[in-house]
Order: C-alpha cells, then sequence, then structure tokens
C-alpha cells in the first residue's frame, strides 16, 4: 500500500537504462534553444510527453534551452522540431546537433556496441572537475 501511495503522488518514478544501439533509437539529436521566460517549466513538462527525450535543461548563454533526444532515423529530426515548435509556443530552436555514434556518456567509456565497458574516466581528466 505505501508503495501504492509513493507511485501515485508522481513524487517517484522508474527508469531502466539501456545501450543506446539495442532501444531502436540509434541516433541523438540536440537541440540548442530559447525559451521565452517564465515558460521552462512549462516547456519541460510538455517534452516529459515525448518518449524518446532523454533530457531536458535550463541553460544561459546564448541559449537558454537545451533538448536531447534519441531518434530512429534522420528524416525524424525534421519531424521532431515540427512536433516541438507546435508543443512550446515561442520556442526558437537556434542549433540542432546529430550524433551518429557516441563514444563515452558522462565518464562512461562505451564497448562499439553502446554497452559500457565498465571503464571510467575520472571527471578531471575530461575536463568536468
Amino acid at each position: 500500500r505505501q508503495l501504492g501511495r509513493v507511485l501515485a503522488s508522481r513524487m517517484l518514478s522508474f527508469r531502466c537504462e539501456i545501450a543506446q544501439q539495442f532501444s531502436g533509437y540509434p541516433m541523438t539529436c540536440q537541440w540548442f534553444a530559447n525559451v521565452p521566460a517564465g515558460q521552462h517549466e512549462a516547456a519541460a513538462a510538455e517534452l516529459r510527453a515525448v518518449r524518446n527525450v532523454r533530457f531536458t535543461a535550463s541553460t544561459t548563454g546564448s541559449t537558454n534551452f537545451v533538448i536531447i533526444m534519441w531518434l530512429r532515423t534522420l528524416a525524424e529530426v525534421m519531424e521532431m522540431e515540427l512536433a516541438i515548435q507546435q508543443r512550446i509556443p515561442g520556442i526558437e530552436l537556434v542549433e540542432s546537433v546529430v550524433m551518429l555514434s557516441t563514444a563515452k556518456r558522462v565518464g562512461w567509456m562505451l564497448n562499439p556496441d553502446s554497452t559500457a565497458t565498465g571503464a571510467v574516466v575520472p571527471t578531471a581528466a575530461v575536463g568536468l572537475a
């Protein structure tokens, strides 16, 4: 009953990590965008409904919002850009970066099939310290 209450409160959610190659979404697209002030929370809420969104964040600099999404094909880049613009009024997609292969994620070295090697690069070595 307690677990049911916690899950019903939506304070906790489950997420299963998977090697990207085995996900059915082999490509990554990252958008750098500008979202009008005061609309970041609403933009993130809209994007939570898109299953292949992997990351969203408010940022600083020449753009103020970032979106990372896994995609099935290159053709989906344009489809998702249109979907993002329809879901988030006033968003300006400034730059998109398409990644066909990723060598590592947050310090974890990856095998060619995108599974973790078990080797972790210290954060100081990757410029994150």
